[in-house]
């Protein structure tokens, strides 16, 4: 996201003396998408800072993210019965009853369904918290899943679904919406019109992103927000990079687009 920042700071400083016609371009910068965007983009887009059309600069490889999955995350406490480690047959072990819901919610049927540019939703057994010592049978853990759904798929049905394999209760601790653009908007289209000019490629790849971005908090005000960034990889890990020569290739494309939005 820095790599990102960085070239829009520098398309900014390009554009500020350009004769835009009745074109504006704003710059938000924001810090806690990665916690749920609650206090920044969520604050801009309810105080009216919107527009036509916005990018967001996730890393994309040059690439459009025009499609995103919601956001489900939940705990679920299982509750067994201690005993003995040497007899757990006479307990009932919480820790095997967390994993085995995690089994059942992924043979769900919300789970094998599929769009043109998805093949499934993404679903992360994130954490099973149990146990106290080894020679205890764990009467309580507490399981926690994150799921990123569907476009077409609805948050309060996925929890539905889970509701029918456990009894025990399910405590929402995210969500968010999906991004639902069509491939044929128009400013869509003259973005890649710029991609391929600059780039000089015949094809811009255009994809659904499995992940989960500030674009979802203009999509509900029903404004196009997309996912287009400069290339890089590694994403949340030690050895995440950008490379750099994309940056002034994508700094170039966000010139000529603002350029050229009327």
């Amino acid at each position: 996201m820095k790599a990102g920042v960085a070239s829009f700071m520098v398309a900014m400083t390009e554009l500020q003396d350009v004769d835009l016609g009745d074109a504006s371009v704003q710059l938000q910068l924001v810090t806690d998408e990665e916690i749920g965007g609650h206090n920044c983009s969520a604050y801009l887009t309810e105080q009216g800072y919107l527009g036509d059309f916005v990018i967001c600069a996730e890393p994309t490889q040059i690439g459009i993210g025009y499609q995103s999955k919601g956001l489900l995350q939940f705990d679920i406490q299982l509750n067994g019965k201690s005993a003995h480690g040497s007899r757990p047959w006479e307990g009932d072990n919480a820790i095997i009853k967390a994993y085995e819901v995690y089994e059942k919610i992924i043979d769900l049927p919300f789970a094998k369904q599929s769009t043109d540019i998805f093949d499934g939703p993404s679903i992360n057994l994130a954490k099973i918290s149990g146990g106290e010592v080894y020679n205890k049978v764990p009467d309580v853990c507490t399981l926690s899943v994150d799921i990123r759904y569907l476009p077409n798929q609805d948050k309060d049905d996925i929890l539905e679904q889970i509701k029918g394999v456990t009894d025990d209760e399910i405590a929402v601790h995210m969500s968010g919406p999906s991004v639902k653009n069509e491939i044929d908007n128009p400013y869509i289209q003259h973005l890649v019109k710029e991609i391929k000019s600059v780039t000089g490629n015949q094809e811009v790849n255009i994809f659904g992103q499995h992940g989960f971005a500030d674009t979802r908090y203009f999509s509900r005000f029903d404004v196009p927000a997309i996912e287009f960034g400069p290339s890089g990889d590694a994403w949340h890990g030690d050895g995440e990079y950008a490379v750099v020569d994309s940056l002034d290739q994508y700094k170039d494309i966000i010139v000529d687009f603002g350029k050229t939005f009327n």
